[in-house]
């Protein structure tokens, strides 16, 4: 049996990680996906759009070498704040569409492990683009994953 390359091990976080955030999306209809309260004033669609910018970020990244990408109206420069950063991407996106938003989303991630699944072994085992790719997907989606579980048990409890 082959040992598992670092890009497998990869491949399937990002998978499994991914598949618990759609398991609960699965059961969302518009008019919940677009209620504000998830995280702060975000949707659900506008935790989308901060994934989706974050994983297209990523692809830039990794296709050019640098972290200064730009990706949909926001300039990701040296001494960028993630929180900044991160309200732009929500000023960007809060009012596209749930279905653009959602197209947007499954695009990201679909391009992510596309431009994964076309890196070397050698480059993937590099520990700063394993770490890169960590925490704009597999450690990623479980933070949100983590803020969409909590705020659905709420709902479900009468709070919020």
């Amino acid at each position: 049996m082959q040992q598992p390359t670092r890009k497998s091990e990869i491949l399937d976080q990002i998978r499994a990680t991914h598949q618990l955030l759609e398991a609960l999306l699965a059961d969302l209809d518009a008019a919940r996906m677009t209620q504000p309260g998830v995280n702060g004033e975000w949707s659900v669609k506008d935790m989308l759009a901060h994934i989706a910018w974050w994983e297209r970020h990523r692809v830039r990244s990794l296709r050019s070498g640098s972290d200064d990408s730009y990706v949909e109206g926001v300039d990701l420069g040296v001494d960028a704040d993630t929180d900044r950063v991160n309200a732009e991407v929500f000023a960007a996106y809060h009012d596209r569409s749930l279905a653009d938003v959602r197209a947007e989303f499954d695009a990201a991630h679909s391009e992510a492990l596309a431009t994964i699944e076309a890196m070397s072994d050698d480059e993937l085992a590099l520990d700063d683009v394993y770490e890169a790719i960590a925490w704009d997907t597999f450690r990623h989606y479980p933070e949100h994953t983590a803020m969409l579980t909590a705020w659905l048990e709420a709902k479900t409890h009468g709070v919020g």
